[in-house]
């Protein structure tokens, strides 16, 4: 037992004499620092509610309240509420329901000055092994969310990594992931996302199109339009992607979404799910727009490149259909800043 740490009790009984006694024996406790009488439950209920009280002693037999129904309604308010039962050889079977309901120990009367303090010592010396343990394990979630994060980190690093050399493998396909992240945070900066989702939408972007490391080069390279079985293939990648990254981004579902989701289209024509409107994540909806204009400013094996109005004027066109059309009003509203977003002050 830790002799510096002090505590407050509170007892609770309606005969003077025997709150008298125990008040005498806990002035005589290393431990005891403040003691709280009551001479029943209703006010001994008050005096918990309104008083930092580690510890109570209590009475089965009171009128107004009766300490069993004082134990439930102070477990009800504290699960933790730490309090020992105070009652005569022949309210055994009352003994044994306040046990029950959540007290931790019992003293029969008529009691001796030792009896108290062994209960006293037992009750004190439970609440430093509980905190104690609450403490232990608090340590030990933070270092084991510490080494989460840190392998979390270095799980990122290296799928990105293999995003840039995924985008090596085409020279029109170069900066594309970086771009559509940027341009995510420039219309989430837009529309008040805060640094949070931002941070998401960021990982997500830069993450979004992992699954085609699943896609054949000869699909993914084809200088050609797709045939029927090849746009299927390409089709697949989102379900790649989410499997790839699910053990990094399990607990960031703003990331999760943005990978998995950002080909669904708003009239329910995408993939990999046909979702549609307000079905699709929210962020996988801004994502949708960046990837589209990216890929629509950007030249490629199979076609040029447009100009930003061209770009812009195609969101136009289909907002309501490939695109939200708020976030889209919100797009061309914002292409400006939008467009010169750097995408990296948020870290």
């Amino acid at each position: 037992m830790d002799k510096s740490k002090k505590y407050s009790f509170l007892v609770v009984d309606d005969e003077f004499p025997i709150i008298k006694i125990i008040s005498d024996i806990l002035t005589i406790h290393h431990s005891v620092e403040r003691i709280h009488t009551a001479p029943n439950g209703v006010e001994g209920l008050e005096i918990y509610k309104n008083n930092p009280i580690d510890f109570v002693i209590t009475d089965i037999l009171m009128p107004q309240m009766s300490g069993i129904d004082l134990i439930k309604k102070l477990i009800e308010y504290n699960p933790d509420a730490q309090i020992i039962v105070v009652s005569a050889f022949s309210d055994i079977d009352l003994v044994r329901d306040a046990m029950r309901n959540g007290a931790y120990d019992y003293i029969l009367k008529p009691f001796s000055i030792e009896d108290m303090m062994t209960a006293i010592n037992r009750i004190i010396e439970r609440r430093e092994f509980v905190e104690e343990r609450k403490h232990y394990i608090k340590k030990l979630e933070a270092k084991v969310a510490e080494t989460t994060i840190d392998l979390r980190g270095k799980y990122l690093s290296t799928l990105s990594t293999l995003v840039f050399a995924l985008e090596a493998r085409d020279r029109y396909t170069h900066d594309h992931s970086q771009n559509v992240s940027r341009f995510s945070i420039g219309l989430g900066k837009a529309i008040g996302l805060p640094a949070s989702e931002l941070s998401l939408v960021k990982e997500g972007g830069i993450l979004h199109d992992i699954g085609k490391i699943g896609v054949p080069d000869s699909i993914l390279l084809k200088p050609a339009g797709l045939t029927d079985d090849e746009y299927e293939v390409i089709k697949q990648h989102p379900t790649i992607g989410k499997n790839i990254v699910f053990p990094a981004l399990k607990e960031h579902q703003i990331s999760m979404d943005v990978v998995y989701c950002h080909h669904e289209r708003f009239d329910g024509r995408g993939y990999p799910d046909g979702l549609k409107g307000e079905k699709i994540p929210f962020h996988a909806r801004i994502a949708a727009i960046a990837d589209a204009f990216d890929a629509m400013t950007s030249k490629r094996i199979y076609r040029s490149n447009r100009s930003v109005d061209e770009a812009v004027e195609e969101i136009k066109n289909c907002r309501g259909a490939h695109f939200d059309p708020e976030l889209a009003d919100q797009f061309i509203r914002n292409i400006d800043r939008i467009y010169q977003e750097k995408g990296d002050e948020i870290f």
